[in-house]
């Protein structure tokens, strides 16, 4: 079910691009590239936590049975640990990455290990954009708009991408924080897709046109 809304999530926002004219063909390409890998993944995990189900239901049922007893709690017990991930895998839910799309910037920084158990928030490129408290109550996803967002420490310079969006009718919501508060996401800004995810981080908007367009699929 996550799998199917991420999915989801992930197509929408390309055809959105699409009906208003400014993706390229090779952006909804992208939709199977970074979502097939995590979808197999996931459909693993769900099979292996289904065949880990099926040995506590049996040893379950010989419990109930009174046959075995001692031999079914022991299958139980030894069982339980592995359960974890079945029932809180922030790992799964939160850690898609798509750092090997061809519509994300790379930042040379290596990837995050999947562990289905944990997840591991980093605003490397192709990574869900890292919860941080604008404000007290105020997340950052509250105030992210619906179309491309870039964060940027106060006082950088974002006109170049401003321009670039301008020029190809793109919608962009600009996003100020101090630079404290841009600590965890290890760059001075960071431009962040329609679904949350980072497309590019760096320090300077020197190749801005070239970012946006490698993020609308033109580079595809």
């Amino acid at each position: 079910m996550n799998t199917g809304v991420s999915d989801a999530v992930n197509l929408a926002w390309k055809i959105q691009a699409n009906l208003e004219g400014w993706a390229w063909p090779g952006l909804l390409q992208t939709y199977e590239i970074e979502r097939r890998d995590i979808a197999v993944r996931n459909s693993a995990e769900s099979s292996d936590n289904r065949r880990l189900m099926k040995i506590s239901m049996l040893a379950g049922g010989r419990l109930d049975q009174g046959v075995e007893v001692e031999q079914a709690r022991r299958e139980i017990i030894s069982s339980l640990p592995a359960h974890g991930k079945h029932f809180d895998s922030p790992g799964i839910t939160l850690g898609d990455d798509y750092g090997q799309s061809s519509i994300i910037a790379g930042d040379g920084t290596p990837p995050v290990a999947f562990d289905p158990l944990h997840y591991v928030a980093s605003a490397r490129p192709g990574r869900r954009l890292p919860h941080i408290w604008v404000e007290a109550g105020l997340s950052i996803f509250d105030i992210l708009g619906p179309n491309f967002n870039l964060i940027r420490s106060e006082g950088a310079d974002v006109s170049a991408f401003e321009d670039a969006c301008a020029q190809r009718n793109i919608a962009l919501k600009v996003i100020t924080l101090g630079a404290g508060q841009m600590r965890p996401y290890k760059a001075a800004l960071l431009l962040v897709r329609p679904d949350s995810h980072v497309a590019w981080r760096g320090d300077t908007a020197r190749n801005a046109g070239h970012i946006i367009d490698k993020a609308r699929g033109a580079l595809a």
